[in-house]
């Protein structure tokens, strides 16, 4: 059923639309926050950029562990935070 299959691909993009990654990792990150869906991810008009978070529940070790590792694991350790580079005024998109 080829219907099937690009239904299928369409929502595999969409996923991947929403994740982060590094074109020399083979990591992919997928945001479990809601407010990550709400940001524009369009690169001429940014106005936040995205960083590792300094939060206490972030996992550091997490970020010097082997892929392996972190793929073993059965919980999130890592956190990245949305931080503003210029005011942002009400009703303007990040």
């Amino acid at each position: 059923d080829t219907d099937g299959d690009d239904e299928s691909e369409k929502r595999y993009q969409l996923i991947l639309n929403y994740c982060f990654g590094h074109p020399r990792s083979s990591l992919l990150l997928f945001p479990s926050s809601s407010s990550v869906q709400f940001i524009n991810h369009s690169s001429k008009k940014s106005n936040a950029k995205i960083q590792w978070s300094d939060s206490d529940f972030q996992s550091e070790e997490w970020l010097t562990e082997p892929l392996e590792d972190i793929k073993a694991r059965k919980k999130t350790g890592l956190m990245f935070d949305i931080i503003a580079t210029k005011d942002i005024q009400l009703g303007e998109e990040v």
